[in-house]
C-alpha cells in the first residue's frame, strides 16, 4: 500500500521479472490500472522488460510510467544512452508517449517526481466494473486456527460484503463471507482492484485451490470452449497450426488447451467473459 500526496491509497503489486516467475507476473498484472515499468540504469532494457511490456499491451493497460532506477551507479553519459534506448524501445508500442523518470532511491533524486506522476494518473477513474457480477480469482488458500478457511485475491469486478453469500467456481460451492480484510484491515465491503482476504464459512481448505473464482451465485455458467481473437506477437519464434497445443493464463489459473483455427478465429477450452483479456502461449 502506498499513500500518495493527495491522500489516495494505491496498491502496489510487485511482479517478478525472472522468467521462472512468469505466470506470477501474469496473475499480478490482470487488474492493474497503471503500469510502472522499472529499468535499472546499470542493465538497460532486458528480455524480461520486453516480455512484461508486451503483456501490458495484451492486457489492455493504457497508462504507463517508466522508472529508470539506480542512476547513482552510472555517469550522466551512460544514463542518457539508456534513456534513449528506452525511448527507442517504446517507440513502436502503445506506450510511445509514456513519461520516463530517472530516479535514485539512494540519493532520493526525482523520487518525488515519480510519486507525483503516479498520483496524477491515479486520479483518473478506474475502468474496473463496480456493478455486479462479482468476480475474484483466488491466488492463495489457507486455514487459520480459530478462524477457518481464508482465501486471498484481487477483486476483478463487483463488490463483496460481510455476510454475503458467494459461489466458488468451477466446483459450484456455496459459502458465506464471515469477514473481509483489505490491506490487513477489517472492512465491511471491498471494491474492484483491491487486494482482498476473505474468511469463508461452509467450505474446507482442501475444497478450494488457486485458480478457482469467487462469484455471485448463479451468475456464470461453466464451459470448456470459448471464442478468442488471438494476437501473435512479432517476437514469437513459432507459428500456430490448427489444433496446436497451447497454455492459457487467465486470472490466476493456468490450463492446457488446443487451439482450433476456423476462418481466422481461434477456439480453445475454458471460457472468458466477452472482450476479456487472457494470454495464450
Amino acid at each position: 500500500e502506498l499513500k500518495l500526496p493527495s491522500g489516495r491509497n494505491v496498491a502496489i503489486i510487485d511482479v517478478p521479472g525472472h522468467e521462472r516467475f512468469f505466470k506470477n507476473m501474469l496473475a499480478g498484472s490482470t487488474v492493474v490500472d497503471i503500469g510502472l515499468l522499472v529499468v535499472a540504469a546499470d542493465d538497460g532494457v532486458m528480455p524480461q522488460t520486453r516480455e512484461h511490456l508486451a503483456i501490458l499491451e495484451l492486457l489492455g493497460i493504457k497508462r504507463l510510467v517508466v522508472a529508470l532506477t539506480k542512476i547513482d551507479l552510472v555517469d550522466k553519459e551512460w544514463q542518457g544512452l539508456i534513456e534513449e534506448q528506452i525511448r527507442d524501445f517504446l517507440r513502436d508500442t502503445a506506450f510511445a508517449d509514456a513519461p520516463l523518470v530517472s530516479v535514485s532511491s539512494r540519493t532520493g533524486e526525482n523520487v518525488d517526481v515519480l510519486i507525483g506522476l503516479l498520483d496524477e494518473l491515479s486520479a483518473v477513474r478506474s475502468d474496473k466494473e463496480i456493478d455486479p457480477p462479482l468476480r475474484m480469482p483466488i491466488d492463495r488458500v489457507f486455514s487459520l486456527s480459530g478462524i477457518g478457511t481464508v482465501v486471498t485475491g484481487t477483486l476483478w469486478s463487483g463488490t463483496i460484503e460481510v455476510d454475503q453469500t458467494v459461489e466458488v467456481l468451477p466446483g459450484r460451492l456455496r459459502s458465506r463471507v464471515r469477514s473481509i480484510q483489505v490491506f490487513n484491515r477489517p472492512v465491511p465491503r471491498a471494491f474492484p482492484a483491491q487486494r482482498v482476504a476473505l474468511n469463508l464459512v461452509g467450505v474446507k481448505r482442501d475444497e478450494l485451490s488457486r485458480g478457482d473464482v469467487i462469484v455471485s451465485p448463479a451468475s456464470f455458467s461453466i464451459t470448456y470452449v470459448f471464442d478468442a481473437r488471438v494476437r501473435i506477437l512479432k517476437d514469437v519464434g513459432r507459428g500456430y497450426r490448427n489444433r496446436s497445443p497451447v497454455r492459457i493464463y487467465h486470472g490466476t489459473r493456468e490450463t492446457e488447451a488446443r487451439m482450433v483455427i476456423i476462418d481466422g478465429i481461434a477456439h480453445a477450452p475454458r471460457r472468458t467473459t466477452s472482450h476479456e483479456n487472457c494470454v495464450i502461449f
